[in-house]
């Protein structure tokens, strides 16, 4: 016991003792797991002594039994309410096929370990196959429901790869001069700092950069999401390069420019950024005017 003398120890830094400071933070002892055999009872004793921990020493000792219990609460022989009597009579028939006897924990006891094992389907079993007992006991569709309640909200049905799009608003801090049109001929060269800057991406197992629009306005209009889908479905374009030697990487570009496959498709669902919230009605109204749906 030398973390008790430890712990009864002066503090170094005061007048009390050294306590719960000297135990290692975080750190908590695992599961403790008998190892003893059971031994023969005293008859002073009380009846129910020396059987703590055996039913998890059974389990550690012959796994096969906690491995047939669970396929059977899983399988298909289980009934769709299964109650303390059905779970219990099938346990007892697993320990005889284990070839336990009568002489043998838990066919020896009067209750036959009843009570650990309706503390293990509660704390062991249910909690690691929950939505597969709420599918059993409930129907498909409560385990449906049960996995969306599970959830954190941000769950998204899984689309085809490059069907899925989704708009970002980025920020640009740069320093630039820009020409943008004149409402009275020609254009006007204006002086930015910071402008936003609509990126669409696609979401899967292979996401991509498809297209974006640079905004010089406060914030993100309608116009700026029509040209943005203009450009994800009829292609990007390059912008000219300042400086003439920056070039492209040979092949490289956006997909729809890349690939004549992807030129013209139209996804399936778009998702809005959260700062992008403003543009949902313009952007509704676009879909379903240029893509049907």
């Amino acid at each position: 016991m030398d973390y008790i003398e430890t712990a009864i120890e002066p503090w170094k830094e005061g007048n009390g003792i050294t306590g719960t400071r000297a135990f290692v933070r975080f750190k908590v002892q695992s599961n403790r797991v008998r190892t003893a055999d059971l031994q023969p009872s005293d008859p002073q004793d009380a009846p129910t002594a020396g059987f703590s921990g055996l039913f998890g020493k059974l389990f550690t000792d012959r796994p096969a039994i906690e491995t047939k219990l669970v396929e059977f609460l899983n399988g298909k022989q289980r009934p769709n309410k299964i109650g303390d009597k059905t779970l219990h009579t099938k346990f007892q028939a697993i320990c005889k096929e284990e070839g336990l006897t009568d002489e043998d924990y838990p066919l020896r006891c009067a209750t036959k370990g009843f009570r650990p094992l309706l503390r293990w389907f509660k704390t062991k079993y249910i909690p690691q196959y929950l939505l597969a007992h709420i599918k059993k006991n409930s129907g498909k569709a409560a385990a449906v429901t049960a996995a969306s309640l599970s959830g954190d909200g941000e769950a998204r049905t899984p689309f085809c790869d490059y069907l899925a799009w989704v708009i970002d608003e980025c920020d640009s801090n740069l320093e630039a001069k820009v020409i943008i049109p004149s409402v009275r001929w020609g254009g006007d060269i204006v002086r930015v700092r910071r402008f936003p800057v609509l990126r669409l991406r696609s979401l899967g197992d292979y996401a991509m950069n498809i297209a974006f629009q640079v905004c010089f306005t406060r914030q993100a209009k309608g116009a700026d999401v029509i040209k943005l889908l203009k450009n994800a479905v009829l292609g990007q374009p390059v912008p000219p390069m300042v400086d003439p030697n920056m070039k492209p990487v040979e092949g490289a570009g956006f997909p729809q420019d890349i690939f004549e496959k992807l030129k013209f498709v139209v996804p399936v669902v778009i998702y809005l950024d959260n700062a992008l919230a403003h543009l949902f009605n313009d952007l509704q109204e676009v879909v379903m005017r240029l893509f049907g749906g």
